[in-house]
């Protein structure tokens, strides 16, 4: 599957979200036309789809800077995908349990008191099982995070 159709589909999906919170959506492919990822393409998009919409509800404004870039570390060659946001940020403390079932971070729990702490579990899970890895940046609360997701070429 060329996952760089699964982004765009996911960002003109949540362009209208975006647009009301004054969140610019921007997206930079350097990935070569043509490169795909092997996968279950509605498990990929709903990584995708979980990744940009936590970017936007998580942001006051600002953008959303969504990256695809093919990497090769040791002769092997995967695909680098990462949501950047300039949203609340993720205390350190708190890095260690986003993908744990049911966790969330104190600050998600203020601004999202309904959620339910079981979306970057799935992301995660779904990245492990197409032999992939998931992981997050950020430099502490208020200064935004940056979520990673690397996946094997086909």
């Amino acid at each position: 599957m060329v996952f760089s159709d699964t982004i765009t589909k996911v960002i003109a999906e949540f362009e209208e979200n975006a647009r009301k919170k004054n969140i610019a959506l921007v997206f930079k492919n350097d990935v070569p036309a043509g490169v795909s990822v092997r996968g279950d393409a509605e498990k990929l998009y709903e990584v995708a789809v979980n990744l940009i919409d936590n970017a936007i509800k998580y942001s006051p404004e600002g953008s959303v800077d969504i990256k695809l870039v093919s990497t090769e570390k040791g002769g092997a060659k995967s695909l680098l995908f990462s949501v950047a946001d300039k949203g609340i940020g993720i205390g350190k403390e708190d890095i260690s349990k986003l993908f744990i079932k049911f966790a969330r971070s104190e600050e998600a729990r203020k601004i999202r008191p309904d959620g339910m702490g079981i979306g970057l579990y799935f992301v995660k899970k779904i990245v492990e099982d197409h032999k992939g890895k998931v992981w997050v940046e950020s430099a502490g609360v208020g200064y935004g995070s940056t979520f990673f997701v690397e996946l094997p070429l086909s």
